[in-house]
């Protein structure tokens, strides 16, 4: 595929492109924003784990907006005949940069979901999150993240040989081979790594301690199945963003090994590298689009509680008084209070 696009046989292909972008923006904002609504309406959602899913609900909003821009820079440039002024390449920079600052959040709050689902089942006892800790770990994930996108700012442009495309050239050797291997280190095989040895311990220990199906234990019964359940919720998310992101971590290593936009290397090699950035950029956008629908699919309390908030359903208010102590024998689908 002609990668420069000539203005007479690519006109379709990049109104196709920015149509999709902004459908999934469109989906994956409102989608997002439904789901911080519903968590921050219902009491019996308030707790640790639900309160890190409405910061990574608000990274994939950062993401939606993300695909918002590269759509409107997109629409921009083309109508314009490739022009590359002031306007569009604050739109690239802009795209890129939440882009990567949502990649930064969306790996960090769900290390810390994992972890947090660690100790409520293996050690419930131990010292947990509290609110100030978690006000503090908040902070710290979006403050990192907004100082660590930094460089995308200054590496993103448009190369001046490739027309309409919003790049990421190499400003040097050394550069380009440290920061990007060590983007793909820390924020996809390190993270990879240890959420997997949580879940797997996590996995082991379920299965290694069931609670038998006493009536005396009603209470305690019901207690592990929430918590099994919410850790299978945290495991399904984790394994759908890591698999979403698994391309964009391959195309840090290309970049890495790759020489600059605007070299002497052949234009089909920088066209092949350019399509698979752009293919890889937008198989991960697409999670902020899917998310929510993983979270209403998994959660029964989740669907309970969006029903209640959006359909009138009064009795999820006389519900909220006893989703704290469940009634034995009642039968209740619910997320753990952690």
């Amino acid at each position: 595929m002609n990668i420069s696009i000539s203005s007479n046989g690519t006109n379709s292909y990049w109104l196709v492109e920015a149509t999709l972008l902004l459908s999934i923006s469109a989906f994956g904002g409102l989608g997002n924003m439904l789901v911080i609504f519903v968590i921050c309406k219902t009491k019996k959602l308030q707790n640790v784990t639900h309160y890190l899913i409405v910061n990574l609900a608000i990274a994939d909003m950062v993401v939606a907006y993300s695909s918002l821009d590269k759509a409107v820079w997109k629409i921009w440039t083309n109508l314009n005949g490739g022009e590359m002024n002031t306007f569009a390449k604050v739109f690239c920079k802009t795209s890129a940069y939440c882009m990567f600052l949502s990649f930064i959040a969306s790996t960090s709050f769900l290390i810390a979901l994992s972890i947090e689902r660690y100790y409520s089942i293996l050690k419930p006892f131990e010292n947990r999150l509290d609110r100030r800790k978690l006000k503090i770990l908040i902070f710290g994930v979006w403050f990192l993240s907004f100082i660590f996108g930094i460089p995308q700012i200054f590496t993103t442009t448009a190369p001046s040989k490739f027309h309409y495309q919003c790049f990421v050239p190499q400003i040097s050797g050394a550069f380009n081979l440290c920061y990007f291997i060590s983007l793909t280190l820390v924020l996809y095989v390190i993270p990879l790594v240890t959420m997997t040895n949580i879940y797997i311990r996590i996995g082991i220990y379920v299965l290694n301690n069931k609670i038998p199906g006493d009536p005396t234990k009603d209470t305690e019964l019901l207690h592990q199945k929430r918590n099994h359940r919410v850790a299978t919720t945290c495991f399904v998310i984790t394994a759908l963003y890591m698999m979403s992101a698994l391309p964009m971590a391959i195309n840090f290593i290309i970049i890495a090994f790759s020489g600059n936009a605007d070299d002497d290397s052949t234009f089909a090699e920088k066209g092949g590298l350019i399509l698979y950035s752009n293919l890889s950029q937008a198989i991960y956008v697409l999670s902020c689009a899917y998310n929510p629908v993983v979270y209403n699919c998994l959660s029964s309390d989740f669907r309970k509680a969006f029903v209640g908030l959006f359909c009138g359903c009064r009795r999820r208010r006389n519900n909220q008084d006893s989703a704290e102590y469940p009634i034995t024998g009642t039968k209740r689908s619910t997320f753990i209070r952690a």
